[in-house]
């Protein structure tokens, strides 16, 4: 068995693909193969590739319509032979020409899983230190992910091949973000992730500008939400933290194009809901409610207002059904911050609003409930009905206010 696989998906990049090429080529671990797959080229990449190829036989080429990575990667992975597998991106190249030999050696010797190595940014033709990733190749021999709990930068990494066969980890099918998903089932899944100190891996920084579409950063939020439930379940305290820094920063200008649209504020909940139920930490959502006037409709507002009865899996009766009670069903139905177990107004009793009966008052003295919210904008009209639900002793503390 040959000792790598190396997999580089490509897509339009015919001044670049030749370099990455070259840095595999220029490595003394001779005994690989590379598996390239043209992932629906508008340019010259596949027959530069080709021109490769004719030289040196470990270079396979591989074609397909646009697909994305991620398919080009799965594919790849089903056919390669490597004992261990490598990627590369097709804009970024291999760095010291021992870096491949030097993995492999402390891979087979400790049988690992996984190994990682140095990777550096290179941008404007100058190498910057990546000292989350490299302090730990450089100063650790090993170490568990919860210990870590970082899930970027998946190429400084090598994978056994049979761990990812045995484990089914597959990229998922995205167009973006990716790469987080996979590396993260994979650390996570491994024993250990071992360290070699040598410089492998050189990223091509390039800030390339362009907007994504709504359908992409819906992709992003749905990649965030899936890594940040990983990271709850497992208690990845560290990654949590990750997650919500990037909604803030890396990804703040993407997100903030997009978020009057209901599907991206509803993910941007999600996120913040696995922070803190009660208040919103994203500072997305702050900025959007204090500023919230300058749009057209201010529903996240009262969305935040919700958020602070602090009725969440509480079982709650709504009373009143006029327009801040349907506001308030609808907010609920859309995202769950309560159980409904049963609306009341007497001037509606016996009506269906969205699939839902109206009941009488009464009705609630055969139910067990933990909250009422008086949906009631007219203060005279909210008093009177505290006052009646009083009378029937319940209990002040109890009883919410939404307007």
């Amino acid at each position: 068995m040959m000792r790598y696989t190396v997999i580089i998906p490509i897509y339009n990049a015919e001044n670049k693909i030749g370099r990455a090429l070259e840095s595999v080529q220029k490595q003394t671990e001779k005994d690989l193969e590379i598996i390239c797959i043209n992932d629906g080229s508008e340019d010259n990449s596949g027959q530069i590739v080709q021109d490769y190829a004719l030289n040196d036989s470990r270079i396979k080429l591989y074609s397909q319509q646009n697909k994305g990575a991620a398919v080009s990667r799965n594919f790849a992975l089903d056919i390669a032979q490597g004992e261990y597998i490598a990627f590369l991106d097709a804009d970024d190249a291999y760095d010291d020409k021992y870096a491949l030999e030097k993995i492999y050696k402390i891979a087979d010797i400790n049988n690992a899983e996984i190994c990682m190595a140095k990777i550096y940014s290179v941008k404007n033709g100058q190498k910057e230190y990546i000292s989350k990733i490299n302090d730990f190749a450089s100063q650790k021999q090993k170490f568990r992910f919860e210990d870590f709990q970082y899930d970027f930068y998946c190429p400084t990494y090598i994978f056994k091949r049979t761990f990812l066969n045995d484990n089914k980890i597959r990229y998922p099918i995205k167009k973006i973000y990716e790469d987080p998903l996979f590396l993260i089932m994979a650390l996570s899944k491994a024993s250990y992730i071992y360290c070699v100190d040598v410089d492998y891996y050189n990223y091509f920084w390039e800030r390339k500008e362009t907007v994504l579409s709504l359908e992409v950063v819906k992709e992003l939020l749905d990649g965030l939400l899936e890594v940040m439930e990983i990271a709850v379940n497992k208690n990845y305290h560290i990654l949590k933290q990750e997650i919500l820094n990037r909604v803030d920063s890396m990804y703040s200008e993407e997100l903030w194009l997009h978020i009057k649209h209901p599907c991206i504020l509803k993910r941007l909940i999600q996120l913040n809901d696995y922070s803190n139920k009660e208040n919103f930490d994203i500072l997305l959502l702050k900025y959007l409610i204090a500023y919230g006037q300058n749009f057209e409709w201010c529903w996240v507002k009262k969305y935040a207002k919700l958020k602070e009865l602090s009725v969440r899996d509480q079982k709650v009766v709504l009373y009143a059904a006029g327009g801040a009670g349907v506001d308030c069903f609808e907010l609920n139905k859309k995202y769950k911050e309560f159980e409904l177990v049963a609306w009341i107004d007497k001037n509606k009793a016996g009506k269906i609003i969205e699939h839902t009966p109206i009941r009488n008052l009464e009705y609630i003295g055969d139910i067990q409930f933990d909250k009422i919210i008086v949906a009631i904008r007219n203060d005279q009209l909210y008093d009177e009905i505290v006052e009646k639900l009083m009378e029937m002793r319940i209990e002040s503390n109890i009883i919410l206010r939404w307007k």
